[in-house]
C-alpha cells in the first residue's frame, strides 16, 4: 500500500523538480540582461557639467513594470499656449505617432502685424523614450514627460519646470 502512495506522490512532485529546473536557467539571464543594458547605458557623472541628463532613453528596450510608455494611451495629438520671454505666448501643438515619429506645430502670438495669422514653424522627426519609459525626448532635444492625457514640458536636462509658470509648462491631449 506504501508503494502506490509514494509512487503517486513522486509523480505529482516532479513536474513541480522539472519547471523551477527550467525557470532557474532564465532567472539567470535576467542579472546579465540587466549588466548588459547598463553597461550600453551612459551614466551621469556628478562632476561633468556637459553629462547627459539622468533620463537617458533606451532605444527599443521597454522598461520593467507599468511606465507611461506601455501603461497610457499616449500617441495623439496634445495642444497648450506655452510661455514665451518675448511674445504673448507659443501656441503648440505636438503629435506624437505609435511608430515613434512626431510633428510640433509652433506659432509665436503677439508677433505678427495686426490681422496677419501667426506664421507656423513645423518640426517633423522621431523621438525616443528614456529608461524608465515615463518620457521622451525629440530629436530636436526637447524632453516631455508622458503623463494621464498631458504632457509636461522639461528642461533641457530633463528635469520638471519649477517656479510660478510651472504650470503653463503642460499640453493637454485632444480628445
Amino acid at each position: 500500500m506504501k508503494l502506490p502512495q509514494l509512487l503517486s506522490g513522486f509523480l505529482l512532485t516532479l513536474p513541480l523538480l522539472a519547471c523551477s529546473q527550467a525557470e532557474a536557467p532564465a532567472q539567470a539571464e535576467a542579472p546579465q540582461k540587466t549588466e548588459a543594458l547598463q553597461a550600453a547605458t551612459p551614466s551621469s557623472d556628478k562632476g561633468n557639467t556637459s553629462a547627459k541628463p539622468q533620463n537617458d532613453y533606451a532605444k527599443d528596450a521597454l522598461p520593467t513594470g507599468d511606465s507611461s510608455r506601455t501603461s497610457l494611451d499616449w500617441p495623439g495629438s496634445y495642444e497648450g499656449v506655452v510661455p514665451c520671454t518675448s511674445c504673448e505666448g507659443i501656441n503648440t501643438r505636438l503629435v506624437l505617432n505609435s511608430d515613434g515619429t512626431y510633428l510640433l506645430e509652433t506659432q509665436y502670438l503677439g508677433e505678427q502685424e495686426a490681422g496677419a495669422e501667426p506664421e507656423v514653424f513645423e518640426e517633423r522627426g522621431s523621438f525616443r523614450w528614456n529608461a524608465s519609459g515615463g518620457a521622451i525626448q525629440l530629436e530636436s532635444g526637447a524632453w516631455y514627460q508622458v503623463g494621464e492625457n498631458q504632457l509636461f514640458m522639461l528642461d533641457r536636462d530633463g528635469k520638471r519646470i519649477t517656479g510660478a509658470l510651472a504650470d503653463h509648462y503642460r499640453l493637454g491631449k485632444q480628445l
